[in-house]
């Protein structure tokens, strides 16, 4: 990630990056570009924990962008279940 930013004068310019099925929410700023890598949906499952030993909530992230400002707030909407016991 870090080489492509280092790089990206060879690109059009840009402000934003996007990442998804990351098994946990980041967000960083990289060389001018900030990153944004949403959560896997299904973050908990057996597989993930196992296999890949990476684990997390499931999410979605959601952002607000402005025509001249940009990207002015962001949120991870949570995708969990509740347990039976805790649900009313």
């Amino acid at each position: 990630i870090g080489q492509f930013f280092s790089e990206r004068s060879k690109y059009r310019p840009f402000h934003y990056a996007f990442a998804g099925h990351f098994h946990t929410r980041h967000t960083m700023y990289v060389n001018g570009v900030t990153l944004f890598a949403s959560p896997s949906t299904e973050s908990g499952n057996e597989y993930a924990a196992a296999q890949l030993a990476s684990a997390g909530e499931p999410g979605q992230l959601l952002l607000f962008a402005h025509p001249r400002r940009g990207i002015v707030a962001e949120s991870c909407i949570n995708l969990w279940e509740d347990d039976e016991e805790g649900a009313a």
